[in-house]
């Protein structure tokens, strides 16, 4: 679903500038959408490992790149998640924005509030 707010969606392919190197992954900038926060975590950035990427794998600061938008997110302000990881790039459609938990829930009339919003990923057990 489209993020009214951003105009981006799960699954959009965009063009990218990395601004900044963190402890997490990269900070970026989407090109055509520079008032929006953007960043792709190190866990989505392909690493010859091929789980979480460290700094010496992260783009360098000022490239350019194509990168999918994992997930739009509005909690505070808009911020757009990205991923460089090959797979995603190669297949975007098959990018899942949701958590299985957060489905569960929804299905039940519920969400997730304060800290359990933010731990999503340990409710797996859920589904």
């Amino acid at each position: 679903m489209k993020n009214e707010a951003v105009g981006l969606s799960p699954g959009d392919l965009v063009r990218v500038r990395v601004t900044s190197h963190q402890p997490w992954g990269v900070t970026t900038r989407v090109v055509g959408h520079e008032g929006t926060g953007s960043s792709v975590d190190a866990v989505r950035i392909d690493s010859p490992e091929g789980g979480r990427a460290d700094d010496p794998y992260f783009p360098e600061v000022g490239a350019e790149l194509t990168a999918v938008v994992f997930r739009v997110g509005t909690e505070q302000r808009p911020w757009v998640h990205l991923s460089l990881r090959r797979a995603h790039l190669e297949n975007p459609t098959n990018l899942i924005e949701r958590s299985p938990a957060s489905e569960l829930l929804k299905e039940r009339g519920q969400t997730l509030r304060g800290q359990y919003a933010r731990r999503r990923e340990s409710w797996r057990h859920l589904a």
